[in-house]
């Protein structure tokens, strides 16, 4: 029984991260699809799309940190900041297309990116609310 969970620990370790970048992958896609959009240019755009680069990274650095280290407050509280920083700049360039009613911007990315801001937004003042 104790090879049975440890096995699937090491299974949520390697696939838990995958997970959670996909959603950087189909920001950084959909970018790269819109970028010759002239309604779409803002400079949300370019933030987006390095955003994901830097989320990418942090969250390999942050896995790393959270096997070695444990959660600490430093690694909670950053992941925290930077959760809230990105879920303000999805919600904020995601619903400024949908008011300029881009047309060639229309996508299932632009609604995921949108839903999954404000999912970010909701889970991190839950977060929050529980740290207060």
């Amino acid at each position: 029984m104790d090879s049975k969970l440890t096995l699937l620990v090491i299974i949520l370790a390697v696939i838990g991260p995958i997970i959670s970048l996909l959603p950087s992958y189909v920001y950084y896609s959909y970018i790269n699809e819109i970028k010759e959009c002239a309604c779409a240019t803002d400079y949300r755009q370019i933030y987006v799309k390095y955003a994901m680069i830097g989320v990418f990274i942090f969250s390999i650095v942050a896995a790393v940190i959270n096997y070695y280290i444990k959660n600490t407050k430093l690694t909670m509280y950053s992941k925290l900041a930077v959760s809230l920083s990105l879920s303000g700049l999805l919600l904020s360039y995601a619903y400024s297309l949908i008011k300029k009613d881009c047309e060639c911007s229309e996508s299932w990315k632009r609604t995921f990116m949108l839903v999954h801001g404000v999912f970010i937004l909701i889970t991190n003042l839950l977060v929050i609310y529980k740290l207060v």
